[in-house]
């Protein structure tokens, strides 16, 4: 049924067969041959329940299985028989297991092929074990190994005939030889793999410490002691972070023995320092045993060998150090080496605790520091040296000793339970003024010649729950100190200065100026200062702000910093330098000028003074612009070949007066300025706060060069049609700034048919006025017009009123008109009308005036009847 690939069948055949095996009777003659059945047909029926996807029925029938079988041992002889066929249970059913999950099959973290394999190498390590009890007591003279290879079944041993004592015999020696060459150990090494791999993948951390354990242990049994010590020294750190001293001890005294016998003096080393602490060694004759080796390593000897040690399946104890390991134990401490050993990734045997005296250290004065060794070891340490290094932000280090009070040739001695006090001087010179410096590591050697141990530790933190919750504590460490507070942070600041300096400037400065700033200097040290050197930058490194020296040298005007040098200054004497400060953005801008010089003393101390300046940065004016037709109209857009204006007003925000050197547009195309158009209207013009100041450019546009291309194009797009540049300066300042402004954009449209007008600039009423009009054609196509004039009630005009019109290519025409007005004032004009037969060109009549001034005729002077009679005897008497 299986073959045909009906599990379900299949199955129903295996349950009875299983079953069947049931009835027969099993005695010490066919146990083995009826479990290795009973395996065989186990693990088919497994297989084809995973195949039914049936998971749960497939663990309860093997756990059925094994608690049917696991008491069935056979013969006593031969138990490692029944453990080995255990064995493989475990093993064939965590390879099912594992071949369903592959394919889908969920499993958990208390369920999965882990546990099994697990399982499969526990029952291979009581196979080890039960043959390494057999092994001393097998007779050597029955062996016949041969007789082994005569059966033809699986678990079916041959003999003789049944009741032959000797022979039975004969074939268990046999198999207890055969199995006392198997190496157990690589099998059970490589199931404890295949465990650790599904515990890593389900997550199961600690139960996968517990097998590299295991794993160690076999290396151990099988002479590969440098694997269980790689093994025993990772599975160490992790008991040590998670605190958990019984398993810690465990492991630390089997890494401690295969330390020794592998002849690594960096582990053996860090372990002895390890178990010298009561954090997790409380025993005071191991702790001595494992300082007294530590002391013979430093001294050049090998150590004396570690306990032997029982492991946990082991038939037997592992052996002391032999004699070749004690010869490469002398061979190695013959060449001089330096271990190091970071006391922060260890369980620690004492306590450091150090701060500094001040929290700002003068460069002129010492660093001082306090440092207290606390023992918390049985035995007692001895160092031949101690330092402390300090580090600054900038990487820089510097290693100082023992102060010569506390300096002591012979070494120091720390006893169990007592505390060393000590004080640390060095120079500040090493540091860089301004430089934030603290306590990297606290270094102890022990040793002083071919092997030197040195132990580096942190200052420890104060602020743990431990200090907090324990204040006694803390305040005997601060006596014991003599300190008011722990300082684990310094600054290395200048000596104080007496160079007095003052910033002048005119404040607020002007977005876009060269604001003026002067640096005063006044010298009142007691000696003459030399090497001045004056570096000014800004504090934020803002990358719109530059400094410059003198802004007429353009060169300069994008440094963000500046580094101006003096001689020298006399006692008494000032001096004071000016630079220059541009910002283009509204801010408060902070600049810093550090001065350092040198003091011509005996010693030429260095000092510094800080100056920081502030200034306020506003707004100096703001610009409007609008674009205007030729008759001062707001427009949109413009044509063309047309002329527009370009109207622009400057509002002053400044609370300093502003004059302005000159102002221009620079247009781009399609855009140009008119010829012999106006010079700024605004030049030389002194503005003050909230004052405007306005003016006009005339432009015009030329013809759109992408229409050329693209006939269908009505209308271009034009960004910007230039920049507004205006020179400016503070009233009274020297130097002019320039501001440039980009002009708002404008849509330009294409334009078939101009038409322009000719009119005086005023009518006089009841006389002619005339009227022109001009039509030009700027198209390849011949265009029909038709042009209507409107009646007005304000003027009599001469001439049709209606005209049909013709206009050739590239060609124009003139209409003179005749009017006569009626009335006085600002009068209408008569529109005239002109609409094309093709409604796809477009005549452009933007700038015809609609309104013209009338003015009255000129009164003559009629003199009365008695004015001519005077007049007239005026004449006769003349």
């Amino acid at each position: 049924s299986e073959l045909r690939q009906d599990p379900n069948i299949a199955h129903k055949h295996y349950t009875q067969a299983y079953l069947a095996l049931d009835e027969i009777r099993i005695i010490d003659n066919n146990c083995l041959e009826i479990k290795t059945v009973a395996g065989y047909i186990n693990y088919k029926l497994c297989r084809t329940m995973f195949q039914l996807n049936l998971p749960r029925d497939a663990i309860s029938q093997f756990k059925a299985h094994i608690e049917r079988y696991k008491t069935r041992i056979g013969c006593r002889e031969l138990e490692f028989e029944h453990y080995s066929w255990l064995s493989a249970q475990y093993f064939a059913f965590a390879e099912l297991f594992n071949e369903a999950v592959d394919k889908g099959l969920p499993a958990i973290q208390t369920q999965h092929p882990g546990y099994y394999y697990q399982d499969a190498a526990r029952h291979s390590i009581l196979r080890q074990k039960s043959i390494a009890t057999l092994a001393p007591n097998i007779l050597k003279d029955l062996q016949s190994p041969s007789a082994l290879a005569e059966s033809e079944f699986y678990g079916v041993r041959v003999s003789s005939g049944p009741g032959e004592p000797s022979t039975e015999q004969k074939i268990i020696a046999s198999i207890q030889h055969q199995e006392t060459m198997v190496e157990h150990s690589s099998i059970i090494i490589n199931l404890l793999g295949l465990a650790s791999s599904q515990f890593k993948n389900y997550r199961c951390l600690r139960m996968r410490r517990r097998i590299f354990v295991q794993m160690a242990e076999q290396y151990l049994m099988c002479n590969e002691v440098g694997k269980a010590l790689t093994l025993f020294m990772h599975m160490l750190s992790d008991y040590r972070a998670e605190g958990v001293l019984d398993l810690w001890r465990y492991v630390h005294k089997r890494a401690l023995y295969a330390s020794c016998m592998t002849v690594s003096i960096q582990d053996y080393v860090h372990l002895a320092v390890e178990a010298l602490s009561t954090k997790f060694n409380k025993e005071e004759s191991e702790q001595a045993r494992v300082a007294e080796n530590l002391q013979r390593i430093l001294k050049g000897l090998p150590p004396e060998s570690e306990p032997t040690l029982q492991l946990e399946h082991a038939p037997k104890p592992l052996p002391l150090m032999y004699t070749k390991t004690v010869e490469l134990w002398l061979q190695s401490l013959t060449v001089s080496q330096i271990i190091s050993i970071d006391l922060s990734s260890i369980a620690p045997c004492f306590e450091i605790h150090s701060t500094f005296t001040s929290k700002e250290i003068p460069i002129t004065n010492d660093i001082i520091i306090h440092l207290r060794i606390s023992s918390i070891s049985m035995v007692p340490l001895r160092f031949s040296k101690i330092s402390i290094v300090l580090i600054s932000k900038e990487g820089v280090t510097n290693e100082i000793g023992v102060s010569e009070e506390d300096y002591c040739e012979s070494g120091y001695n720390l006893e169990p339970n007592k505390s060393l006090i000590y004080v640390f001087r060095t120079q500040s010179k090493a540091f860089t003024e301004g430089t934030e410096i603290q306590i990297s590591k606290i270094i102890l050697q022990m040793g002083t010649e071919n092997i030197i141990l040195k132990i580096s530790s942190p200052s420890l933190d104060v602020s743990g729950a431990h200090f907090l919750q324990n204040s006694s504590k803390l305040q005997k460490l601060l006596s014991d100190l003599n300190v008011s507070e722990i300082i684990s942070t310094a600054f290395v600041i200048p000596r104080p200065s007496n160079l007095v300096c003052e910033a002048l400037h005119d404040t607020p400065a002007l977005k876009g100026e060269w604001h003026k700033i002067t640096l005063n200097m006044h010298n009142k040290e007691e000696y003459e200062i030399f090497d001045i050197t004056i570096k000014i930058t800004i504090q934020d490194q803002l990358n719109n702000v530059s400094l410059c020296l003198n802004p007429t040298n353009t060169s300069s005007h994008n440094d963000s910093a500046l580094s101006v040098n003096i001689k020298e200054l006399e006692t008494s004497q000032k001096h004071c330098e000016t630079f220059f400060m541009k910002c283009n953005q509204i801010n408060n801008i902070k600049i810093n000028a550090k001065i350092t010089y040198k003091i011509r003393n005996d010693k030429n101390s260095i000092s510094l003074k800080d100056q920081s300046i502030v200034v306020s940065v506003v707004e100096p004016f703001t610009v409007t612009s609008q674009y205007l037709s030729s008759c001062f109209k707001e427009i949109n857009y413009c044509y063309e070949e047309s002329k527009f204006i370009i109207l622009t007003c400057l509002n002053v925000k400044s609370p300093w007066p502003i004059e302005i050197e000159n102002t221009f547009v620079e247009p781009v195309k399609p855009i140009n300025v008119q010829q012999n158009g106006p010079e700024s209207q605004i030049k030389g013009l002194k503005i003050q706060t909230n004052e405007q100041a306005t003016e006009v450019f005339g432009v015009e546009t030329f013809e759109n060069v992408s229409s050329t291309s693209d006939k269908n194009q009505k209308n271009t797009d034009i960004p910007s049609v230039g920049v507004y540049n205006i020179f400016w300066r503070r009233v009274g300042a020297e130097h002019v700034n320039k501001c440039s402004i980009a002009l708002p954009g404008i849509i330009m449209k294409t334009c078939y048919v101009t038409v322009q007008v000719a009119l005086p600039a005023q009518g006089v009423i009841r006389n002619s006025l005339p009227l022109q009009y001009v039509l030009r054609s700027k198209c390849e196509t011949l265009v029909n017009i038709q042009a209507t004039l409107d009646s007005s009630e304000s003027f009599m005009f001469s001439g049709y009123k209606e005209m049909q019109l013709t206009l050739l290519p590239f060609d124009e025409i003139v209409l003179n008109i005749n009017l006569f007005p009626l009335v006085c004032g600002y009068v209408t004009l008569p529109k005239l009308i002109l609409v094309p037969e093709n409604s796809e060109i477009i005549i452009t009549c933007h700038d015809i005036p609609t309104h013209i001034y009338i003015l009255p005729q000129k009164k003559v002077f009629m003199p009365t009847v008695d004015e001519l009679e005077k007049k007239t005897q005026e004449l006769e008497i003349v």
